[in-house]
């Protein structure tokens, strides 16, 4: 079994390296059978400056220079240690919504819970990590996965997984940040832009995704980012 073998592999390195300061950091999920190991949020029993030596952030994004590096990793580590979510999730009822769902559905959307300043991290993107070919397995299986899919080049690039492409699958181990809508198909009137990027970085060696306010949101504003034209062009297709 592909993801079992990904799972056993991916904790042996976790084993061997011991990146977690404390084990009280983890929490152990089970679903459909089977078990999953992450982050316990939030952390607490650690001072700023450990957490913050957990955090490492790539050269791409908004981290283009060692200040805003810097900054990023300090807003990852308040999100980290955060007692009250910056969001809530409401279920989307207008009609014109692109997120509504037609066929008698529920869906639902993020909305900022107080005022949010510009580059607030706003959660980490709960998930699983697979290996891309367990991830276009799980697009097979549910045409919906791939809203939840983020590749994780920042795990690649630093020479882990073998050099294979691994991805981030949020659509069952989903946090807030998996409610997050894209920014697209609004009606004219109301034709959005987004106000939030997905970041990636390693927690603790663990390749992760953060979505990050790229300005100031306001209370009760819907929180949306890209997920890239690619999404709407199958999403037609498949039409």
């Amino acid at each position: 079994d592909l993801e079992a073998s990904l799972l056993a592999g991916y904790k042996k390195m976790l084993n061997k390296r011991k990146p977690f300061p404390r084990a009280d950091m983890l929490q152990h999920l089970t679903l459909e059978g089977q078990s999953f190991t992450g982050i316990k949020l939030p952390i607490t029993a650690l001072p700023c400056n450990e957490i913050e030596k957990g955090i490492a952030i790539g050269n791409n994004g908004l981290a283009a220079s060692a200040t805003t590096k810097k900054n990023l990793t300090q807003s990852v580590r308040e999100a980290l240690t955060r007692d009250e979510p910056m969001v809530v999730i409401s279920r989307i009822e207008e009609e014109d919504h692109p997120a509504f769902d037609k066929t008698g559905g529920t869906a639902y959307g993020c909305f900022a819970a107080p005022d949010i300043p510009a580059f607030t991290t706003l959660g980490v993107y709960g998930g699983v990590v697979l290996r891309a070919e367990e991830a276009a397995m799980r697009k097979e299986e549910s045409k919906d996965s791939d809203r939840y899919l983020y590749d994780l080049s920042l795990y690649r690039e630093a020479g882990k997984g073998g050099g294979g492409l691994f991805c981030l699958d949020g659509f069952n181990l989903r946090s807030e940040m998996g409610m997050v809508n894209d920014y697209r198909n609004f009606p004219p009137e109301q034709e959005k832009t987004p106000n939030a990027r997905a970041e990636e970085c390693l927690l603790w060696s663990v390749p992760s995704v953060v979505l990050v306010a790229v300005r100031k949101i306001n209370k009760g504003e819907e929180i949306l980012s890209d997920y890239g034209p690619q999404y709407w062009a199958t999403k037609h297709f498949e039409k």
